[in-house]
């Protein structure tokens, strides 16, 4: 996804199967429904075994990593692990689920009724989770592209500014060098006269 990673792939000779240039910083459903469907149809047409996606990983406004993470296949621990991924782990929002106490165990002591039949609602599941995991890995790459250029910003306006305040200093010292040398200079002349 994106025009640097199909550029970067393609100079380290890798295999690009599809590239895709449609997403901007304003990710919506639309634009990442095609890439989620791309993804599955390979999976279930044995195009590929796994899915694995390389992305960064927002942490902070002042901490972005580089992360792997597995989208396909997927199975309970993937999908307690995803979870735990997803949630940030800091901010406001990191107290929205609590997922210690999800085992396999404890969904297992409820019944349900799951109409029109268990495969068609985890099919439909499996789709909407891997959707909102490639949907969600968008979006994180540009908050941390977003952060990255903020800090850059910030940095390069702190030097300029650093910058500024140096060639002020140096150029009130050569000021008053230049002061200096004139009252030496009128100072000698009328001692001379």
């Amino acid at each position: 996804v994106g025009e640097k990673a199909f550029q970067y792939l393609s100079k380290k000779g890798w295999n690009v199967v599809k590239k895709c240039i449609s997403v901007g910083d304003y990710a919506s459903e639309k634009q990442v429904h095609p890439i989620a469907e791309f993804i599955i149809a390979g999976y279930l047409e044995k195009k590929w075994d796994r899915v694995v996606v390389v992305s960064t990983h927002f942490k902070s406004a002042l901490r972005q990593e580089p992360h792997v993470r597995r989208i396909l296949p997927i199975d309970f621990e993937h999908i307690k692990e995803t979870l735990q991924e997803i949630v940030p782990a800091t901010g406001r929002f990191s107290d929205i689920i609590k997922i210690d106490d999800i085992t396999p165990a404890a969904a297992e002591s409820v019944s349900y009724l799951i109409e029109p039949s268990p495969e068609v609602v985890l099919e439909d599941l499996a789709k909407h989770l891997l959707f909102m995991q490639v949907y969600h890995l968008i979006l994180e790459s540009n908050a941390s592209e977003h952060s990255a250029r903020r800090l850059a910003m910030k940095t390069a306006s702190d030097n300029a500014s650093d910058l500024g305040q140096a060639l002020n200093l140096q150029y009130n010292k050569v000021r008053q060098a230049v002061i200096t040398n004139q009252i030496i200079e009128i100072t000698a002349g009328s001692e001379a006269q």
